[in-house]
């Protein structure tokens, strides 16, 4: 049969609402000079990484965790998982 690998975690992580943004900011005035209306922007830091959990839910159990102690500041900001996807398929 099909035996999955590895799985590919992608994460974003982002300021939490209410909290300033600089570069968010600095984003929407450039584009406000250039004609275009960003409002509501949110800019933040993506990651992929490879996960040899067994399953789906332990590798987003694993990425939460990874996420509240290293990825995201939890005063300031908060993150998003993107998706978890099976790669590496081999057969047994």
């Amino acid at each position: 049969f099909l035996q999955y690998l590895e799985l590919l975690q992608e994460v974003c992580v982002h300021y939490k609402e209410g909290v300033l943004n600089p570069e968010a900011k600095a984003i929407q005035d450039g584009a406000s000079q250039l004609g275009f209306d960003l409002s509501d922007l949110v800019w933040g830091r993506y990651c992929s990484y490879v996960s040899s959990q067994n399953s789906k839910k332990a590798a987003e159990e694993e990425a939460r965790d990874i996420c509240d102690k290293l990825f995201a500041n939890p005063v300031m900001e908060t993150y998003d998982i993107l998706s978890v996807k099976r790669l590496r398929k081999k057969e047994k």
